[in-house]
């Protein structure tokens, strides 16, 4: 399967597992069938002045087949579908140095935590797109983010070697 122009960042299998979801630096998105391994679609979540923006990692929607959640090297993250449309976003106040470096979706799907280069972690409401919570999680570079399948648990990583466990939001 080639066709990003710069390395890719994640890829992904649909609900179906009928496709496979890449995404890279080169800030698109490919749909791929994953029989034949040809490129169905691709597409940008800003289709404007910033749609060369690298994308970070996406994440399936639970129990939502074909929608995903896109995080980008931005302040915004996008609830997307494989169509390549914007369904909502998710953005904090800050434009400049807390541009998010990953995100997840925590297993029931109702809240959306972003990780951010200001070491803070962002909790965005999926439903409402609000912002209902932030906190300093690391003194460094924040590297990425996991929220455990089945427990109230959040794991945040950086550069110094730290992984750290937190217990995560009860859903709103």
């Amino acid at each position: 399967m080639r066709g990003h122009t710069s390395f890719v960042t994640q890829a992904i299998w649909s609900a179906d597992q009928s496709r496979v979801l890449s995404c890279g630096s080169d800030g698109k998105i490919r749909v791929w069938d994953a029989k034949s391994t040809e490129c169905e679609r691709t597409f940008s979540p800003e289709q404007g002045s910033r749609a060369d923006i690298t994308i970070t990692n996406l994440c399936a929607v639970p129990k939502v087949d074909g929608e995903f959640i896109v995080c980008t090297r931005s302040n915004t993250v996008f609830h997307m579908n494989q169509h390549g449309h914007v369904l909502r976003s998710f953005t904090h106040a800050k434009t400049t140095g807390a541009d998010f470096v990953q995100c997840t979706l925590s297993p029931g799907g109702k809240l959306v935590y972003c990780l951010a280069e200001d070491q803070r972690l962002y909790a965005f409401s999926f439903d409402s797109t609000d912002l209902v919570h932030t906190m300093q999680v690391h003194e460094r570079e924040p590297i990425g983010l996991a929220h455990h399948p089945h427990k109230n648990l959040l794991a945040t990583f950086s550069d110094d070697g730290m992984l750290v466990l937190w217990k995560a939001l009860a859903a709103v």
